[in-house]
């Protein structure tokens, strides 16, 4: 099934497949840019009410992956002013020690991202997350 074949209105059955298709890696791009799975979620929900409210949408999941990617920008920005005026980071980092075996692994990696400059994190994590050129 083609995204452009897809009926995104609300209750549409194109919706619910594009959603079990795409929301996973919603989360993992969401999550990867801005160092927190748990924002990743929001993040992907709030790319997917999104397509609910957009019209004329062609091409649904490029359409998700953009939203995702600039509600993540504008999540760290807003991160970055809260730091400058000394309010709570809002971006966080699990404890190693809180999860399973795999996690501390994952959780440099994410780490090494943080420590990127935005635009090359971002470079990197669509280039071999996301699988754009």
């Amino acid at each position: 099934m083609q995204d452009r074949d897809l009926d995104t209105t609300v209750g549409g059955s194109g919706l619910d497949a594009l959603y079990r298709a795409h929301y996973e890696s919603m989360v993992r791009l969401a999550g990867l840019l801005t160092g927190d799975f748990s924002i990743g979620e929001e993040i992907a929900q709030d790319a997917f009410a999104r397509l609910v409210d957009a019209r004329g949408v062609r091409e649904p999941s490029a359409y998700l992956r953009a939203t995702v990617v600039n509600l993540s920008r504008s999540r760290i920005r807003r991160a970055v002013i809260a730091r400058r005026h000394g309010a709570a980071q809002a971006v966080s980092f699990v404890d190693p020690a809180s999860g399973p075996e795999g996690v501390p692994t994952q959780i440099t990696v994410r780490d090494e991202l943080a420590r990127l400059p935005r635009r090359q994190r971002e470079a990197i994590v669509l280039r071999y997350y996301a699988g754009m050129s």
